[in-house]
């Protein structure tokens, strides 16, 4: 990296994190430049540096491909933080207790599973009597149509009726079954 470049800030920075934990220059070619940045690099560089040296950590990424360094970088700097709060199993004991856990709710959904399935399953809602419609007090002569009031409709046969476009005459239905709708002939 140049001696001079832009952070994601806009401000011109200088050395990467790893070259300036080591006190060095910072070359155009720094391997550490992609994956310890100027702000934050330097705490992660010194933690993956103490458990497992710089030249070791330069040695690793060069035999690395570069679209998998970043990744070898993040899983180091992990396993370093962990092995300082856990000298002797390091990550290992996290891994333990996260199985452990797994373990414990896996137990638990089981007993869960187990209790739901000895329930007896639920019963519908019990369906509502159907209600009865009270007799209507109104009759067919109630209404002004029925009854002594006739409507005289004579008028409307041969009346013309528009439909697709074109006249029809509506006729009178002579001699038709009497079960049958009058219709047009």
């Amino acid at each position: 990296m140049s001696t001079k470049a832009k952070s994601r800030t806009g401000i011109i920075v200088g050395r990467c994190g790893a070259c300036k934990f080591m006190r060095h220059k910072c070359l155009d070619n720094c391997i550490f430049a992609p994956y310890f940045e100027h702000d934050q690099g330097t705490a992660k560089f010194e933690t993956v540096h103490k458990i497992f040296g710089a030249s070791n950590v330069k040695k690793l990424l060069t035999n690395i491909p570069i679209h998998k360094r970043a990744d070898a970088t993040f899983t180091l700097y992990y396993e370093a933080s962990a092995r300082l709060q856990d000298p002797i199993y390091g990550c290992i004991s996290q891994l333990y207790c996260l199985q452990n856990q797994v373990i414990t709710l896996q137990a638990e959904l089981s007993s869960l599973q187990a209790h739901v399935a000895m329930q007896p399953p639920p019963q519908p809602p019990p369906q509502p009597p159907p209600q009865q419609i009270p007799p209507s007090s109104l009759s067919v002569s109630d209404f002004p149509f029925a009854g002594g009031a006739t409507s005289d409709m004579s008028h409307l046969a041969g009346a013309p009726v528009a439909s697709g476009g074109g006249e029809e005459l509506l006729l009178k239905n002579q001699g038709s079954d009497p079960s049958m709708p009058p219709g047009p002939n």
